[in-house]
């Protein structure tokens, strides 16, 4: 499984509400928002095993990008059978909460 998988949605939720949603109905991640000159403002999600998510808003859709923690020497940490529990978690828990709808594989 790739260390880097993106989806793209609509939600109905701004990044703010999101926000919201997601810092009180989902456990085990350190939720904020950040700003870059890039991407302009994004919900920044981080789990205790080094995940890391980022909900970018590209009108008129939303992507959702799951970056999972790699060595030094670009080796994934994770084992394959844990991508794939944590992505079935974004896809049940995470992107319901945001209410996401036309989720697309990228």
């Amino acid at each position: 499984m790739d260390n880097v998988v993106s989806k793209t949605f609509n939600s109905p939720l701004t990044l703010d509400r999101m926000l919201a949603e997601l810092t009180a109905r989902i456990s085990g991640v350190e939720w904020g928002i950040r700003e870059s000159e890039s991407e302009g403002r994004y919900v920044k999600g981080m789990t205790k095993e080094g995940v890391k998510i980022r909900i970018l808003q590209e009108e008129p859709r939303f992507a959702v990008e799951v970056y999972f923690p790699v060595s030094p020497d670009g080796a994934s940490v994770l084992p394959d059978a844990d991508k794939r529990a944590f992505m079935k978690r974004l896809d049940g828990h995470v992107l319901a909460a945001i209410k996401a709808a036309n989720v697309k594989d990228e």
